[in-house]
């Protein structure tokens, strides 16, 4: 999906038996962390890319937001979010087979990932 500003939530239910799904990719759209209702994301078992730039997150990435759903994801990408301002320490939990997370024009810097337990799959981590 890319550049429906009217976007910024997902219907509770709305990925509901999708457990063949690989890709999500919402761009350009104004989605915000509270537009995640709990459980949304929990049948997308086989998803591999996780994919949201250039949308309306706000504060930090927060802990919690990848399931046990997210085993399999392979890239994370939440670049061009520029109200980001940091990484709840947890953040990334569950994400063991990540390779990819991107971060970059966001304000999100080296000091706000320091502290934070970055998956030990990752190969690149752009800030």
């Amino acid at each position: 999906m890319y550049g429906h500003k009217g976007l910024t939530k997902f219907e509770s239910g709305v990925f509901d038996g999708l457990k063949k799904v690989r890709i999500i990719s919402f761009v350009d759209c104004s989605f915000t962390f509270d537009g995640f209702p709990k459980g949304v994301f929990d049948d997308l078992v086989s998803l591999e890319y996780f994919d949201f730039f250039l949308n309306d997150f706000r504060g930090k990435i927060p802990r919690g937001l990848f399931g046990p759903w997210a085993k399999n994801v392979f890239r994370v990408v939440f670049w061009g979010n520029g109200n980001l301002h940091g990484v709840q320490n947890g953040a990334f939990d569950n994400l063991y087979n990540v390779k990819k997370i991107f971060l970059h024009g966001t304000g999100i810097d080296a000091d706000d990932v320091a502290n934070v337990d970055v998956p030990s799959s990752v190969e690149v981590l752009t800030i």
